[in-house]
């Protein structure tokens, strides 16, 4: 019941020393949560103050965000790969934002020098947090990566960072804030993800209002309903921009093209977690290349074949690769009847039953031959 599914080599798993993960994740320059999110640096106090407020909701948030941690500190690959920021800590950050609270708190309501001095320690972190993001969303993590892979490559799978030499997760001269920041005064030209398919007026509007409601947030001493709108525009543009991302969209095609709705088997890793949106078809994923003989992928193909009387089989292997096992199975022992051709991908649909041969009464004739029947 613990098995994951993935496949591990020499280094892979949970073989990284916790304390270096930890540090890692959250104060390395390379992926460090306190580097990409230093507003999140007021989150340990704020802490320790609603620990006195509300001791429950305190330690249960601190469990949450600690197992979470302790988890990922373990993991070969706790950097969580070529992306921008603490890829694995994502889904603690509210919990943490919640410890900011108590902060806020003082913010608005201490008094004389007290408040002076919380007004500037907000007013570095906070516009240097927004900044840093900025950075994130202006260009790929693919061009500094690839700066980094060209001057920094090891090959050592179970370096501190995986492939790349140990000073990487060390020097901040090499953090990917400093290197964005580089890029941007470099003239590297700008690719933001929001632009890449023109300017969607309506997703403005609605960012726009999130950052206007924001200021309106700071203004305001009873903020519920303005916290509660803010929820509702940010779910908004999350599911707008989700809707065009391109493998929402390519998963979209697949299911209109794929006709009649069946099992389908994608020998591909193209369309990602996008097939979970998935209403009318049955994904089933394999990546590929995968060997015939594999202990895992075998049982599903076994699976796939047994489930429905037809399937679509989708791939991005020609015919001819010896790659493509399973759709070679498939000429062997099933009747092709469809194929389609989309986002550089075969998809061919096979009846796995073919239908019992019947004989079509017909009156064709063809010079001097006539035709009476035929079989199907």
């Amino acid at each position: 019941p613990l098995n994951t599914g993935y496949h591990f080599e020499a280094g892979e798993g949970f073989t990284r020393p916790i304390p270096a993960g930890l540090f890692g994740l959250f104060l390395s320059p390379y992926r460090g949560l306190f580097w990409f999110s230093p507003i999140l640096l007021l989150a340990l106090p704020g802490w320790w103050i609603l620990r006195r407020r509300l001791p429950t909701t305190a330690w249960l948030t601190l469990t949450v965000v600690g197992a979470q941690s302790l988890t990922y500190a373990g993991w070969w690959s706790w950097h969580g790969g070529v992306v921008w920021g603490t890829r694995f800590l994502v889904p603690v950050i509210p919990l943490m934002a919640f410890w900011l609270a108590p902060m806020m708190d003082r913010l608005f309501n201490a008094a004389g020098i007290q408040r002076l001095g919380w007004r500037a320690v907000f007013g570095v972190l906070l516009p240097v947090s927004l900044l840093i993001q900025v950075l994130g969303a202006l260009f790929s993590p693919y061009p500094y990566y690839g700066e980094l892979v060209a001057n920094h490559y090891t090959g050592v799978i179970d370096s501190l960072v995986t492939g790349l030499g140990d000073e990487v997760m060390y020097d901040p001269n090499l953090s990917p804030v400093l290197g964005h920041a580089r890029l941007l005064f470099a003239g590297q030209p700008l690719s933001p993800a929001w632009l890449r398919n023109g300017v969607d007026v309506a997703h403005l509007v609605a960012v726009l209002l999130l950052l206007g409601a924001a200021f309106l947030l700071l203004r305001q001493r009873r903020p519920a309903l303005i916290g509660i709108g803010m929820c509702m525009i940010a779910l908004n543009v999350v599911a707008a921009r989700q809707i065009e991302e391109p493998h929402t969209q390519a998963m979209l095609r697949l299911e209109q093209t794929l006709q009649p709705a069946t099992v389908t088997v994608l020998a591909t890793d193209y369309y990602e977690d996008a097939m979970l949106d998935a209403e009318h078809i049955r994904p089933m994923t394999m990546n590929a290349p995968v060997a015939p003989d594999d202990r895992l992928e075998r049982p599903l193909w076994e699976h796939a074949l047994q489930v429905d009387h037809h399937l679509w089989y989708v791939t991005w292997f020609t015919a001819q690769d010896p790659n493509n096992w399973q759709e070679h199975d498939l000429w062997q022992t099933s009747a092709f009847a469809d194929e389609h051709i989309l986002d550089g991908h075969r998809a061919l649909l096979f009846y796995l039953t073919p239908p019992a041969s019947t004989q079509q009464p017909t009156n064709a004739s063809f010079g001097p031959f006539r035709l009476n029947s035929y079989g199907t």
